[in-house]
């Protein structure tokens, strides 16, 4: 069986695509891999209800077989005739502060510029420092960590699991755990996207799925389905997973000023995880989440949101046994 991986076509994208290469070469018999880079950098085009990213193009025009990235990267809707076959297990949930002169994003002077990739991210800066200047921007973690390592740029924000794919864990001058910034829906695992009625490719990516993995970001991913986004809000949510099979979700919406303007977390069983997440956005949204979230749908920066009652939910998940 010959196998072309897509992956984003830069430093980060082909690790990644290396990493998933090898161990399928390792769990699979008879299997021939292929890299395909995918031009990361150019726009996504609209699919039906949701813009599809140049990867999914690719999958979807047949020129590759599986696509694999950051699942952050990885929008909760996915263009029609696609889903997301499996998933890695989590490398590490937590962000990063890289900073030019190796100091916390405490001893940063006044009005210094921090880039982030997102609204989520550039309100939580607020939120942690004011007098700071978050600067959203599409640069990619290992692009920024060596702009701001040169001193082109004063300091940012990327996921310690981006860092730790290239090998730069030490560029990080601070740690942030999620009590000072809860993460994206599904950071620090990749995702595996496949062609619907695919068998071949979807059993192949079902090789490398991580289950405790896919409880935790199905119900992140969940929860930020349910809020009507599809990714990119200013939404932090991070689930984990007891060893008594116990979920535990956490998240919270954040202000224009940085502030939490609604926050949750609940345990409940993973088997109820889909009915209590809509539970719980249900209670995001009306303890004074729903204010921010309509500010970032009228267009503050990020992907832009498909339609609100979407003709078909792709939910993480569907279709797998």
């Amino acid at each position: 069986m010959k196998l072309r991986i897509g992956h984003p076509d830069d430093e980060l994208g082909l690790v990644q695509g290396t990493a998933l290469a090898r161990r399928l070469f390792k769990v699979v018999k008879d299997i021939d891999v292929e890299l395909a880079p995918v031009a990361f950098g150019e726009a996504a085009v609209a699919s039906g209800a949701v813009f599809a990213t140049p990867l999914e193009v690719a999958l979807m025009d047949r020129e590759i077989d599986i696509a694999v990235s950051g699942l952050c990267e990885i929008g909760v809707l996915v263009p029609e005739g696609l889903k997301l076959a499996a998933v890695t297990g989590r490398v590490d949930s937590r962000e990063a502060a890289v900073t030019s002169t190796k100091v916390p994003l405490a001893a940063m002077p006044q009005g210094t510029a921090v880039v982030v990739d997102g609204p989520r991210r550039a309100r939580q800066v607020k939120g942690l420092r004011a007098d700071l200047a978050p600067k959203v921007c599409a640069i990619r973690p290992h692009v920024l960590e060596r702009m701001v390592q040169s001193g082109e740029l004063a300091a940012g924000i990327v996921s310690l699991s981006d860092l730790r794919w290239m090998g730069a864990e030490a560029s990080a001058a601070e740690i942030l755990g999620p009590e000072i910034m809860l993460p994206g829906a599904g950071q620090g695992a990749l995702g595996l996207l496949v062609r619907e009625n695919d068998p071949s490719s979807e059993q192949a990516a079902g090789t490398v799925l991580h289950r405790p993995t896919w409880v935790c970001v199905k119900a992140e991913r969940d929860l930020v389905a349910e809020l009507g986004f599809n990714a990119h809000i200013p939404v932090g949510v991070l689930a984990t997973l007891d060893a008594d099979g116990t979920l535990t979700v956490e998240a919270a919406v954040y202000g224009p000023d940085g502030h939490v303007v609604a926050s949750i977390r609940s345990s409940y069983s993973q088997s109820n995880s889909e009915v209590l997440t809509n539970q719980m956005a249900q209670a995001l949204l009306v303890s004074g989440g729903e204010e921010a979230l309509r500010q970032a749908r009228l267009g503050e920066g990020g992907r832009p949101s498909p339609p609100e009652q979407p003709p078909r939910l792709q939910r993480p998940g569907e279709g797998l046994t």
